[in-house]
């Protein structure tokens, strides 16, 4: 997949989220860093970077990032909204910042133990 000129919510500027944005922007994607906590979208804000809530964005994205190890970041509502073959994955922490669960259950088609298609 090209991902220049895609566009990523990156889901939140702490130290993993500023490492994903840079990559992404390196890659020459637009980004959106999601409003998470108190302290984290201000800085994003600060430094240039677009700041969202997940719910308005997700339906103009194509890459999710979560970078939290916060329980419950994407929910079966946010897949449910997202563009056909969009791209949700999450980097370092822990593995509850997506709802699997859902996902798994929902899914139409699981292609390989962790790439799953809902439409």
């Amino acid at each position: 997949m090209i991902i220049a000129s895609k566009v990523a919510l990156v889901a939140v500027y702490g130290d993993m989220g500023k490492g994903c944005a840079q990559a992404l922007w390196g890659f020459g994607t637009h980004f959106i860093i999601t409003k998470i906590g108190p302290i984290n979208p201000p800085q994003a804000a600060m430094e240039g970077y677009e700041v969202t809530a997940i719910d308005e964005a997700c339906w103009e994205d194509n890459i999710f990032v979560t970078t939290t190890g916060c329980v419950d970041i994407i929910l079966g509502q946010h897949f449910e909204q997202m563009k056909d073959d969009a791209v949700v994955c999450n980097t370092g922490h822990f593995d509850v910042d997506i709802n699997a669960k859902w996902l798994s259950e929902n899914a139409v088609k699981v292609t390989k133990p962790q790439v799953a298609r809902t439409g």
